[in-house]
């Protein structure tokens, strides 16, 4: 039996969509906390979602921050730690507050002069 990309482009299509789908309803708890902590750290330090576009200089778009605080994208641990890096909080801190209840340590927002120009 011969099988055309075509066909292995859908089966593999399909069989991601159900990999990411079993995935995102199979998630531990604890990381459904460390995106709602995501969130809670970028209000309290007062950025929106295209604050945290324009201090990354682009490395995280705005759909892509609120899609891992909704959780409808999962994000890598190596993209967790530069998002530490842009909010200027340590995992550590992030773990700890989900894990044992201990309090967040946020630094207060600095100014990035982020207001656009035309």
């Amino acid at each position: 039996m011969h099988v055309t990309s075509t066909q292995k482009d859908s089966v593999m299509t399909a069989d991601y969509a159900w990999n990411a789908e079993t995935v995102m309803t199979n998630l531990n708890p604890d990381y459904l906390d460390i995106c709602d902590a995501l969130k809670r750290i970028r209000l309290i330090k007062g950025y929106t979602l295209e604050d945290v576009e324009l201090i990354s200089n682009g490395k995280f778009t705005k759909e892509a921050v609120g899609s891992y605080e909704r959780n409808s994208r999962i994000i890598s641990l190596k993209r967790l730690l530069e998002l530490c890096e842009v909010y200027q909080v340590s995992l550590y801190s992030i773990i700890s507050h989900v894990m044992w209840d201990d309090p967040l340590h946020i630094p207060r927002r600095r100014h990035h002069g982020l207001r656009a120009t035309t």
